[in-house]
This record gives structure tokens, sequence and C-alpha cells, in this order.
């Protein structure tokens, strides 16, 4: 009994370190998430845009870890959604919800009206995950992140964000 708790807790701790290295080698910087009772583990990691992903594996849960991001309005943006027509924010809402699960994420909106969303993906450890499909996965996240933020500044018309990606070494034109 003793060895299969030994031997259960080196392979929580080898996920870790294997998600804080897929996370560094795809150039996010990672901490310690705070400690908290339930969670075996919390990893934050934020890239050189700005963006960020938070990775936990729960201590029920030693064969999965998830992943996961969020979108809180801010700025002006929690005001201008307040002022909204109720009709036009359940029409939203709803817009929001069956994109969110088209996109197959799990998911959390927290209101009323749009106070924080919460995305989440559960990547099955025990099936061998290959750096592959973590990075797939964490680029999958900050879509949805994206996906949010994009709906809730088209909801509130304002103009697209500016293109801040560069696909280097790709031309589409040539």
């Amino acid at each position: 009994m003793e060895d299969s708790v030994s031997n259960e807790r080196a392979e929580v701790k080898a996920a870790q370190e294997q998600v804080r290295t897929w996370l560094e080698e795809i150039g996010w910087t990672v901490e310690d998430g705070p400690a908290e009772e339930g969670i075996a583990w919390r990893l934050r990691a934020r890239n050189p845009a700005g963006q960020s992903v938070a990775a936990v594996q729960q201590s029920s849960r030693p064969d999965v870890v998830l992943l996961g991001g969020s979108v809180a309005p801010s700025g002006p943006h929690p005001g201008k959604l307040a002022a909204l027509d109720a009709k036009v924010m359940r029409e939203f809402l709803w817009q929001l919800r069956f994109e969110l699960l088209r996109q197959r994420y799990q998911f959390q909106i927290q209101g009323p009206g749009i106070q924080r969303v919460a995305l989440k993906r559960a990547l099955f450890w025990d099936e061998g995950v290959r750096r592959s499909q973590f990075v797939a996965a964490v680029e999958e996240i900050h879509h949805g992140v994206l996906t949010v933020q994009w709906m809730i500044q088209r909801l509130l018309d304002e103009p697209p964000p500016p293109e801040t990606v560069k696909l280097v070494g790709f031309d589409p034109v040539n």
C-alpha cells in the first residue's frame, strides 16, 4: 500500500515537472500557483504577449491535468455590458454558450451578466499525453479566451483588434 502511494506521488510530481518543461519550451514563463486543499499542484503560465493559462492537478484525480483560462471584462466593458438591454444580453449569453459548446470547452459564466468566463480542458495523463497534444490544448485554451474577448468586443460594437500574430517563415501570398 505504501509503495502505491509513493508511486502515485512520484507520478504526480513527474506530471507537474513535465507540464512546466513543456510550457517553458514553448516560451511561457511558469510559476507555482497558490496551494489549496484538494489540489496536488497548480502552475500559472504567461506567454511573451501577456496571455495566461493555468495547469492544475486535483489530489483526487492524479490521472487528469486540467488546463484553463478565463476572461473578466475590465475597463469600460463592465459598465457597457451592464447597460445593455436585457434581451440583447440574454441572446448574447446563448450565443456564447453554444459557441463554447461547439468548441468543446467545459466552461462557467459567472454573472449577473458577464463578470467572468472560465474555460477548462482536461488531459487524461494516464493515456500517455504527448508534447504535441499538450501544446495543442494550451493553444485551444488561448483560442477560447480570444473567442470570448472578441465576442464581447463585437457585442459592444468595438472595432476588431489589430493583427498581432506574425507568422514567422510563412508568407501566404508568395
